[in-house]
Formats: C-alpha cells, structure tokens, sequence
C-alpha cells in the first residue's frame, strides 16, 4: 500500500510539473504576443509624418499602392456613407422590422456619475416609441 501512495504521489507530482510547463509556454507567448503588439502601437503612435488621408473612397489600386503596400496607417474618409447600413439603419420602420422584438440595453441621465442616470433593459420597438 505505502508504494501504490508513492507511485500516485510521483504520477500527481508529474501531471503538476507538465501543467506548470503549459502555463508558463503559454505566458511567455501571450507575454510575446504583447510585446509585439505594444511595439507595432508604439510605431504607428509615434508616426511624426503626417498620415495619407483620402477624401474619397480611393480606387483599389490605389489603396492598395499608396496605403496597403508601404504597410502605414491611412485615413479614408466618406466611406460611411457608401455602406447600405448606413441608410438602413436611420430608418425606424426598418429597425422595427429586424430587431424591434430583440432587447437592448438603454443608459439615460447626463452621464454615468449623475443622479439622474439610469440603466434599464426594453425592447428596440419600446425604445423607438419612447426616444425617437
């Protein structure tokens, strides 16, 4: 009996020191994987030239030359207004037809700290009748 307790506590022993071996494999690569973030964050924070901005949708080949293959940040601006959702969903009747059943969470009141703020759970149709 006392070698069967040996044997078990050698078998725990091992299982442990394989656990210890994944934990720590897994927090030197999220410690890598966060290195590497922080340095690609710091790179594209620290850019002193001025970022390429497009006042219009650009062509796809002229995103792709002047933005995507030099591997830097770029502004593109009007897109918003291209996108079908952006008509969509302004419009209520639409809204109502999608998700008015769906549940939604809605914060009212100046801001968070206030005495006036409030958080309550209701319907998208109960939130456009009473907001909108």
């Amino acid at each position: 009996p006392g070698s069967l307790g040996a044997r078990d506590a050698k078998a725990v022993s091992a299982k442990q020191k394989q656990k210890q071996n994944r934990e720590t494999q897994t927090s030197e690569e999220d410690t890598e994987t966060t290195r590497a973030r922080r340095a690609t964050l710091i790179r594209l924070a620290s850019a002193r030239e001025p970022v390429a901005t497009f006042a219009s949708p650009p062509s796809l080949e002229r995103f792709l030359t002047d933005a995507m293959a030099p591997g830097e940040p770029a502004v593109l601006k009007g897109l918003a207004f291209a996108w079908p959702a952006f008509a969509k969903w302004r419009d209520p009747t639409y809204l109502r037809a999608v998700a008015g059943a769906r549940t939604v969470p809605v914060e009212t009141g100046e801001h968070y700290l206030h005495a006036t703020h409030a958080r309550e759970l209701v319907t998208l149709d109960a939130f456009l009748d009473e907001y909108v």
